[in-house]
């Protein structure tokens, strides 16, 4: 799908939401009596080339022309265009998602009521004073977002944990890594000898599972069924309260009766992935994963490779540093080595000391890291931007041509006249959407938008 949208101002300026941008192949912003086209499909596979450089784990490209892939419920994709160019070039670009939280949702619990989420992809060297601009134009963008100040919103920036270069312009902004995506990675059964003690592209060594030394004798590992919902959801609970301390996770006052539905959901099939410890007959710990046909909401961050979720990992403080933690993982990853799963993804709090360093034991190292900012508009121009003009803007096109200036405006912000009446020419695939003229404005501005696609 090819978009052309007709604007008085830069095409970095705030725009009204237009839901073909997301799925759009390449863009054409006519502005300033000159065109620039952006080919989108063409930034982002150069950036999935570089991320993959980095880090071979990482996802590729999504197909030419694709959708991006469904965020959690509530997400709407923004369509605000944010590119950055470099001597004609687009260098990066930025899509933004607004999420709202539906009362009762268990993902109210694991964050802000409201995110606004930049996926922003850079493509080539330089990636420090790109993705500097990207910030910058989403932080634009923000401000002119009613509700962005609020207390309960965030601003949110998943960034390739390997991918460095990028790490002090998200600082420069204000950011804080929170939160980290990790993965574990095993080689298939297929072609490997049983034996094999190392195994090759730093994969987990595939193991038995082990009964730890230090685990009291009173302890022991069984896996949780349909009975035990409400001591999963308890237990859960308990690691929601813990971990509202490092900055991401809060209790609502439904999370207990969100996690109860979870919990009844997760032991709902036969043989759930998961596990309890118990001491005495009283529950000390947790272990509860999402299989692979649950778990494609997330598994979309990563390699295309059969994956599991881990979701919730929780020991009483009285039993921790005792092996009870090690011997759930261990239950854990039996069942994946049975499954001949390749990836393990979960997340951890970054500022819990006990987190990484255990999840590292484990065989577990970061992926994506999550940096936010609280409330949303929190996001800072770094100092030296502050005060300072932005340049007048230049064509980031392939091809410069001078346009006729464009007519007045005739409309205003509150007197918008109605669209054409629908109708539709074509010439063999390719499809002029006539009923998609019309007349935008923003505050004193108008524009006219035009979408044109070509039919695959």
């Amino acid at each position: 799908m090819i978009l052309i949208v007709v604007w008085p101002q830069t095409p970095l300026s705030p725009v009204p939401y237009w839901p073909y941008w997301p799925r759009a192949s390449q863009v054409t912003f006519l502005y300033a009596h000159t065109y620039m086209t952006v080919n989108l499909d063409d930034v982002r596979a150069r950036a999935a080339r570089r991320r993959q450089a980095l880090d071979p784990l990482l996802p590729p490209a999504r197909r030419a022309g694709s959708s991006p892939a469904a965020g959690p419920a509530g997400t709407v994709q923004c369509g605000a265009p944010l590119v950055v160019s470099r001597n004609g070039r687009p260098i990066a670009v930025g899509s933004c998602e607004h999420w709202a939280g539906q009362p009762g949702s268990l993902e109210l619990s694991w964050g802000a009521a409201r995110r606004y989420q930049l996926t922003a992809s850079v493509a080539d060297a330089g990636v420090a004073e790109a993705l500097d601009e990207l910030l910058s134009r989403w932080r634009d963008h923000l401000a002119g977002l009613p509700g962005s100040a609020d207390e309960d919103t965030a601003a949110v920036v998943d960034w390739p944990s390997r991918d460095v270069d990028g790490i002090a312009a998200l600082l420069r902004h204000g950011l804080a890594p929170l939160e980290v995506l990790a993965v574990r990675s095993t080689p298939p059964r297929t072609g490997r000898s049983p034996s094999a003690s190392v195994t090759p592209n730093g994969h987990a060594p595939r193991r038995a599972p082990r009964i730890d030394s230090r685990i009291d004798s009173r302890i022991g590992i069984r896996r949780a069924g349909p009975a035990d919902a409400e001591t999963v959801a308890r237990l859960g609970l308990e690691l929601i309260r813990f971990d509202t301390r490092f900055g991401t996770i809060n209790e609502r006052p439904d999370t207990l009766d969100a996690l109860r539905r979870e919990a009844i959901a997760l032991l709902a099939g036969p043989e759930p992935w998961t596990w309890l410890a118990e001491r005495d007959g009283e529950a000390t710990g947790l272990l509860a994963a999402q299989r692979p046909e649950a778990a494609g909401w997330i598994t979309r961050m990563a390699a295309p490779l059969p994956a599991a979720y881990l979701s919730l990992t929780f020991v009483q403080p009285g039993q921790r540093s005792g092996g009870v933690g090690a011997a759930l993982a261990d239950e854990f990853h039996a069942a994946i080595d049975a499954a001949d799963l390749q990836l393990t993804l979960l997340h951890h709090e970054q500022l819990n000391p006990l987190s990484a360093p255990f999840w590292h034991r484990q065989g577990y190292r970061p992926l994506w890291t999550t940096w936010q900012a609280t409330p949303a508009r929190a996001i800072r121009l770094p100092t030296d931007r502050r005060d300072r003009r932005r340049p007048p803007p230049t064509t980031t096109a392939s091809h410069h041509h001078r346009l006729p200036p464009p007519p007045p405006p005739t409309t205003t912000a509150n007197h918008l006249p109605p669209p054409p009446p629908t109708s539709a020419s074509a010439v063999g695939r390719d499809v002029i959407f006539h009923d998609h003229l019309r007349h935008l404005a923003i505050g004193r501005h108008s524009a006219t938008a035009l979408l044109y696609a070509r039919t695959q």
